[in-house]
């Protein structure tokens, strides 16, 4: 049954693998283009993404306060 997947269609040249490419290679054109494509790291819900960002903003607020305080000393 052909669902159409693995045709090479000239008339839509915006798929998948193209978008998955042209996304990675400005941040990391040392991977090569399929560096995206090819990885299978699962990528946590955003909730916990959301989570870890405050965490790491309150850390950042927390250091930035105690250096202001030891350099005012």
């Amino acid at each position: 049954m052909n669902q159409g997947w693995d045709n090479i269609e000239p008339s839509d040249p915006r798929r998948l693998s193209d978008n998955l490419m042209d996304f990675s290679s400005p941040v990391s054109p040392s991977n090569g283009p399929n560096f995206t494509a090819h990885s299978h790291i699962p990528l946590p819900p955003l909730t916990e993404l959301t989570k870890t960002v405050q965490q790491g903003m309150a850390q950042q607020k927390q250091f930035l306060a105690a250096r202001d305080n030891a350099n005012s000393q």
